[in-house]
């Protein structure tokens, strides 16, 4: 079964839509200005003849936000978002009568939207499939997923918490576990998580394969790294750049289809995609790897089941978010120098191995690409948010709003793949409308050309960064700091282990102390465009210059940190052979925690 899935926005854009009716463009000036109340009453009665309208939906969601009954708010949005979908399947050719009744049809139309990217209509298709069916580990997974792209975080948490239960099924649980750090609780939540999920999965040491790698130290090591691509996004490519910097190592990818990789001098590419978890580990145990490291952590791609069979003698997780993997089988977590000082060792089962004041360096090894200041019209603000939808959480909405009322002649950007989807754009429009801004001023960029982010990066003043610690993980704020652009961000709690890259960049006028000097920050810099775009010019330098661009010192410490992770173990597993040849010498200072046996 098939259906075509054309790529439509549609008619149901809210500044259009409003624009066409005198009853909803009414509705619509007392929501910006302050009269929620009677918005809420003529919204109301043009339902009653609506009922299944989605604009007015979503602008009776935003007029509630506006009057402060934030359980209405949510509940009128995920009803506009549901007819919003059951219009796209319509306007798409689907049969809407079989779409709510025939679970399998629901199914096959979800992927097809799934396949473009629009995850609002994707995961109406999805619930169908749950409802009508048993609450399998998979189907909650799909679910899970296109609720978490659209930034619908507590729905998603529900959703593949759910899925999670069902132990057996291992993407569900390490999906949950993926977007624990975007939820209350955060870390702590992630932790506990993943040592249950951890005890679930190890295999015993009593299961470990015997490990016969040479111990001797006069040859290059050989370290594995487990990543689902090296293509498709600026973390992996620099990734990349960094395998091929190692010294004295002969690296090893293990990725899901080698043959769809570039080829990087002196780095073997294995395909593992199409292997389980039992066939990849004797993959990597017949190329003898001294080091594995796995790259991704948690996720619906993870194959962390891997480590969980013990693979290589030493094990190391070195994933985006510098949490724990909760597998006893892995030895280390590489960590930045601020999670290892902040005595975080509870909240993982591994050694911590400090690597720094960044957890990876970011870009191409000697590049120092810099765009040139933007041109606008006289008094035109442009400020951007390259993020995941999931980090844009309540408060980041209300910090921008604010900004936006503050910097009147500002527009916000907002670019992500996801943003294709004119679900998320109508939804984030009657969030930002229950602060009082005009949709007008929000402007989706799609994909092509002149979405890329460099192009995006050459257009607008400022980016803003959303306020909670996951978002300092993001990539796109690097990216857009390595182009030159000012970030501003929101200082974080003091016991929060995210490294703020500003903060290493020395630009702590940048790091806000309150969503009050946030503002203020953005309107000084923005009001003085020369002394902004010397800012922007003296950022890309920085940058470069700072612990984010030396990607040749930082794989001489990785390197270095790997030889001494080996060394550790060798020493523990010495061979009455090993022991006569008196080569206990030479590890004075090994940065780990654990005794030398």
């Amino acid at each position: 079964m098939r259906l075509y899935v054309a790529l439509t926005k549609g008619d149901l854009t809210m500044s259009k839509t409003a624009a066409t009716d005198e009853d909803l463009a009414l509705a619509r000036a007392e929501i910006l200005y302050g009269r929620a109340a009677l918005a809420i009453e003529r919204l109301k009665a043009m339902i009653e003849v609506h009922s299944f309208s989605p604009v007015l939906h979503y602008w009776l969601s935003a007029a509630y936000g506006a009057a402060g009954r934030y359980e209405d708010q949510a509940e009128t949005l995920r009803t506009a978002q549901a007819f919003h979908g059951l219009q796209m399947v319509q306007d798409n050719g689907g049969d809407v009568s079989l779409f709510n009744t025939d679970t399998d049809y629901a199914l096959a139309v979800a992927d097809q939207f799934i396949n473009v990217d629009l995850m609002g209509p994707a995961s109406l298709g999805m619930a169908r499939g749950v409802m009508g069916g048993a609450a399998s580990g998979a189907a909650l997974l799909g679910y899970g997923a296109t609720l978490f792209a659209q930034g619908r975080t507590l729905e998603a948490e529900a959703a593949l918490g759910v899925g999670a239960d069902d132990y057996e099924f291992h993407p569900a649980h390490s999906a949950f576990l993926s977007i624990l750090p975007y939820c209350a609780g955060g870390n702590i939540r992630h932790a506990f998580e993943a040592m249950r999920w951890g005890a679930i999965h190890q295999r015993h040491s009593d299961e470990w394969p015997a490990f016969t790698n040479s111990r001797a130290t006069n040859r290059p090591l050989r370290v594995g790294f487990l990543i689902y691509s090296l293509t498709g996004s600026a973390t992996a490519e620099a990734l990349a750049t960094l395998v091929a910097a190692l010294c004295d190592v002969n690296a090893t990818v293990y990725c899901d289809n080698a043959d769809q990789e570039m080829a990087i001098p002196g780095v073997t590419l294995r395909t593992i995609g199409d292997l389980s978890d039992d066939q990849a580990q004797a993959l990597i145990l017949s190329d003898e790897i001294d080091v594995l490291v796995d790259c991704e952590g948690h996720g619906a791609e993870s194959r962390l089941l891997i480590m969980a069979r013990k693979a290589a003698p030493v094990q190391v997780s070195w994933n985006p978010f510098g949490v724990t993997s909760g597998l006893p089988t892995i030895d280390y977590a590489l960590v930045t120098d601020r999670v290892a000082a902040a005595s975080e060792t509870m909240n993982f089962v591994e050694t911590l191995w400090p690597i720094g004041q960044v957890l990876s360096p970011f870009g191409r090894m000697g590049s120092m690409e810099t765009l040139e200041s933007p041109v606008h019209v006289a008094d035109q603000i442009v400020l951007a948010s390259l993020a995941h939808p999931a980090t844009l959480d309540d408060q980041t909405i209300r910090l921008w709003a604010n900004t936006l009322r503050n910097v009147p002649k500002a527009q916000l950007w907002l670019k992500h793949r996801y943003f294709v989807d004119p679900v998320l754009q109508n939804s984030t429009s009657s969030r930002f409308a229950a602060h009082g801004i005009d949709p007008d001023r929000l402007v989706y960029l799609e994909r092509g050309e002149t979405s890329a982010a460099a192009v995006v990066h050459a257009s607008v003043d400022m980016i803003l960064a959303p306020t909670g610690p996951q978002a300092l993980f993001d990539t796109s704020i690097l990216q857009a700091l390595a182009d030159g652009v000012p970030v501003m961000t929101l200082a974080l709690p003091d016991e929060a282990s995210a490294t703020n890259p500003l903060s290493v960049l020395g630009l702590e006028d940048c790091v806000a102390a309150s969503e009050q000097a946030y503002v203020d920050q953005i309107i000084r810099l923005t009001f003085n465009r020369a002394a902004l775009n010397r800012q922007r010019a003296a950022v890309a330098i920085l940058f470069h210059s700072s612990a984010y661009g030396d990607m040749v010192g930082f794989a001489q410490r990785l390197g270095k940190a790997f030889r001494d992770m080996f060394d550790i173990w060798a020493l523990r597993n010495l061979t009455p052979e090993d022991r006569s040849l008196d080569r206990v010498v030479g590890f004075d200072g090994v940065g780990s925690d654990r005794d030398v046996a």
